[in-house]
């Protein structure tokens, strides 16, 4: 059993963030590497073996990824993973996959389900009916993207829809990406890369749309004054091109700005929006 000594100063670590509410490393307090270096020396002068360490880094790992901290989370289940125990690891193979997606990198992405498909092929008992489902959705999402049928159905199955769509977006297949959604499933409630990527997609197909029956408008009109979200952002430019067939080129170079400071994984929209030019 580990002390209590050694879980509540890793805990102590890891519970800064929560506190703060910290949303990124630099926001995390003055004193923290002070309490992480404090806890890793700790852990190093009581010789903790390998099977507590490693247990005690996916825990690590665990409330940093739960808090979105996910550069310290992502350090921590390394941690784990390198060290040479018989704990279950798969938590961290599986959100060391998310971390790479998150990050948009699709070559480390990759590589990481390679290793977590080898893990499990060597842990089959850590292979539940949950853990098959995603490995099948994520093959199906990093090496066959939109190609082929796929059930749309739970978390797994929306994840891999917003794949697809995104994969036909940046192809520039407009009409199979819209014909993947479901308009009577739309809704105020539904994922904003979601509703605005409808709205996008039936302008880009259709061209002639009624600007009241853009998904987006219920939102716009709800919004703050000083909301500048890429959805309210989106909505303004279309309901301007529905009027006039042009775009403003400030409407458009703020919108490239915005998403390249806060949202680059949502780009590819940009790229869609210019092509009704």
């Amino acid at each position: 059993m580990m002390t209590k000594i050694s879980r509540s100063i890793l805990a102590m670590c890891m519970c800064c963030a929560l506190n703060f509410k910290a949303l990124a490393v630099s926001d995390l307090p003055p004193n923290f590497k002070q309490l992480e270096s404090q806890a890793l020396k700790y852990l190093d002068d009581k010789k903790i073996d390998n099977e507590k360490r490693s247990a005690l880094y996916l825990l690590a790992g665990r409330e940093f990824y739960s808090y979105g901290l996910l550069d310290k989370s992502e350090e921590y289940y390394l941690k784990a993973l390198n060290l040479n125990s018989s704990g279950k690891k798969a938590e961290a193979y599986i959100n060391l996959v998310a971390i790479a997606v998150d990050n948009g990198n699709k070559d480390k992405t990759l590589k990481r389900f390679n290793s977590a498909e080898k893990y499990f092929k060597e842990h089959s008992n850590e292979k539940d009916s949950g853990v098959s489902l995603w490995l099948k959705t994520m093959d199906r999402v990093l090496r066959t993207p939109g190609k082929g049928s796929y059930r749309y159905t739970g978390l797994y199955g929306h994840y891999a829809a917003l794949s697809d769509l995104r994969n036909f977006i940046e192809k520039r297949q407009y009409a199979k990406a819209l014909s993947i959604l479901n308009p009577t499933s739309i809704s105020e409630a539904s994922s904003p890369v979601v509703l605005i990527s409808y709205d996008i997609l039936r302008v880009l197909v259709h061209g002639k749309v009624e600007k009241k029956t853009l998904k987006c408008v219920p939102i716009q009109e709800k919004a703050a004054i000083d909301d500048n979200g890429y959805t309210i952002q989106i909505c303004g430019i279309l309901q301007d091109y529905l009027q006039s067939k042009k775009i403003s080129p400030e409407r458009l170079s703020k919108l490239e700005k915005y998403l390249s400071a806060i949202h680059r994984d949502k780009t590819y929209l940009l790229a869609a929006i210019k092509d009704l030019q």
